[in-house]
């Protein structure tokens, strides 16, 4: 009868065991799904932008050609972070790139990226199962709850973030899911020495990819002090000031002051105190100490040809023209801010205008609402361990709250939270009790079909996707009508973003612009303007070393003989020849 018993009580164990090795490798093969839609729609989404390029990539490729050529000092950039231009101009000076395949080898860049952030996230994943399990939490079937970290995943990067545009937002992605899941293992009890200098060097390569880092790896660390460990925090901090110091110390010492980076303190005067966008002259908050150089009164002419470098030095370091400029703290312009967040945020996150959305191309915006809604319906009746299972969530939660509150105190994207988003969601949908056999096969149910219906929506919004002129045509255009490379040009019109991107693949420099303002999208004021005012505008261009002037479009009667239209890709250009360089040496004598 015992050897009865104790074969039967084998029998069990090893069922288990075979239970457990089967669930794992279902998982297994569930993950393996997930990530080949993941990297199919994030191929998708590289190749369909493959020609997208806005001014900062043009200001990260600028820096990067410039490091990788051996002018060490051009990371020391008041405005742009090193890590990125560095990682996009070290793949240009191994590629050599033609101007044609120039600008997808950036994206390709990014989809490497992309695929990097895709597995720093599933790392995040495993670490939040196994914390969960820890706290005795684990409120989800995993296949679902796998289901719900890639889709999440899908939405903040391909929708808040998106591949098309190239910024280091991707890269802040990787560190921000590497260090939150380093602090979940670290506040489970593996506080081995690799893993508090892994968060410390990871926080501190995250400030290297964006400043905005560096304020939130502080909180995150002092966070941690407070609610597991000093010791180990000091430890994290050690690391994080190892890794940050160097570029501090850098970038203080070329800007004779203690300094980690300009951007939130130009931000902060840009949408906040109301400073003027561009070519800011040191009217309010000044004195401008390197203002642009305003040649011409009658039409608001600009010259910023030197001393910065870059295809457009007016945004290659925004922190030079701005040198000067003081910062006030006024109660009603950051109420206003906050005010003006919050509505960015309802849009962003609880938008229920379907039809708008999908006018817009923002239909993939509708998985927000329906996660909220997900998390209320599932949290009825159980809001004592919602709330108790929040609490416990703090690594995930901390980090998505400083950030949100940070940026809405100054100026916030989309694809500024969007890893951020990703955490807050993780915590509140993890913090959802799904226990009982009714609540399980709801969430059976519910779960693939918000999945379906997200991936759904993001084939959509691909598909109607519209391609640009792609500036390589322009560029070669330019380069058959005799622009020469290293050319000086002028715009007629704010050149942001409309001349930047070919003027980069024409090695091309945009040296004065006509600035009506930044959101000015026609170039009326020149073209309204009397002859006698346009001849001295043209002259005020050549004054400024540049050799044509380039416009995006004409007016819609017929265009003068000397505008020469850029094939067909919507430009014209007017080569300053003869009397405006007379001009120019008449006004020197």
């Amino acid at each position: 009868m015992v050897e009865v018993l104790s074969a039967n009580a084998c029998d069990m164990r090893s069922n288990a065991k075979t239970t457990r090795v089967v669930g794992a490798r279902q998982l297994a093969t569930f993950r393996l799904i997930c990530w080949a839609i993941t990297l199919w729609l994030g191929g998708w989404q590289a190749w369909s932008g493959r020609y997208a390029m806005g001014s900062d990539g043009i200001s990260y490729l600028d820096i990067g050609d410039a490091f990788w050529k051996g002018d060490w000092g051009a990371i020391i950039n008041g405005y742009w972070s090193p890590f990125y231009p560095c990682l996009i101009g070290g793949a240009v000076r191994l590629i050599s790139p033609s101007p044609r395949a120039e600008f997808p080898l950036v994206h390709l860049v990014n989809f490497v990226i992309f695929c990097v952030a895709l597995a720093a996230f599933d790392l995040l994943l495993r670490e939040l199962s196994a914390w969960r399990q820890w706290e005795g939490n684990d409120t989800w079937p995993p296949a679902l709850w796998m289901m719900l970290g890639y889709v999440l995943f899908l939405w903040t990067t391909l929708d808040l973030i998106d591949l098309k545009i190239v910024s280091p937002d991707l890269c802040v992605a990787v560190f921000v899911y590497l260090a939150v899941g380093l602090l979940l293992r670290l506040a489970r009890g593996e506080a081995s020495l690799r893993n508090r200098l892994l968060l410390g060097a990871t926080l501190g390569f995250g400030y290297l990819a964006k400043t905005a880092l560096l304020p939130l790896g502080l909180a995150l660390l002092a966070v941690y002090a407070a609610r597991c460990s000093a010791k180990c925090a000091l430890v994290a901090a050690g690391a994080f000031a190892l890794v940050a110091c160097p570029f501090i110390l850098a970038l203080s010492f070329s800007k004779g002051a203690i300094t980690f980076g300009e951007s939130g303190r130009l931000n902060y005067a840009w949408y906040v105190n109301g400073v003027t966008y561009r070519h800011w002259q040191g009217e309010t908050a000044g004195p401008a100490r390197h203002p642009t150089r305003k040649v011409m009164e009658e039409l608001p002419v600009y010259e910023f040809g030197h001393p910065v470098g870059g295809t457009y030095p007016l945004w290659y370091d925004p922190s030079y023209w701005y040198d000067g400029v003081r910062l006030e703290f006024d109660p009603a312009r950051q109420t206003k801010r906050l005010f003006t967040s919050l509505k960015f945020f309802y849009g962003a996150f609880l938008n229920l205008h379907v039809k708008q959305l999908a006018e817009s191309g923002a239909l993939p915006r509708l998985i927000s609402p329906a996660l909220f809604a997900l998390i209320f319906c599932f949290s009825i009746g159980r809001w004592r361990a919602v709330l108790t299972g929040a609490a416990r969530a703090w690594p995930l939660f901390a980090p998505a709250v400083a950030a949100s509150l940070m940026y809405a105190l100054v100026y916030v994207e989309t694809r500024h939270i969007a890893p951020f988003a990703a955490l807050f969601f993780l915590g509140a949908l993890g913090s959802v009790p799904v226990a009982g056999r009714s609540r399980e096969r709801a969430a059976k149910v519910v779960v693939p079909v918000i999945a379906a219906a997200f991936v759904f929506t993001l084939i959509v919004s691909f598909s109607r996707a519209e391609a640009a002129t792609p500036d390589w045509r322009v560029a070669e255009k330019l380069r058959q009508m005799g622009l020469p490379p290293k050319a000086k040009v002028a715009s007629l019109k704010y050149a942001n973003p409309a001349h930047t991107g070919w003027a980069r693949l024409a090695r091309a420099r945009i040296v004065a612009e006509i600035y009506s303002g930044a959101f000015r999208a026609d170039e009326n004021d020149f073209w309204r303007a009397d002859e006698a005012v346009k001849k001295r505008a043209l002259c005020a261009f050549a004054a400024a070393g540049a050799v044509a002037v380039i416009s995006h479009g004409m007016p819609p009667e017929s265009y003068p003989a000397e505008w020469r239209p850029v094939g067909e890709t919507g430009y014209f250009i007017r080569f300053l020849s003869g009397s405006e360089q007379r001009c120019v040496e008449r006004s020197k004598g």
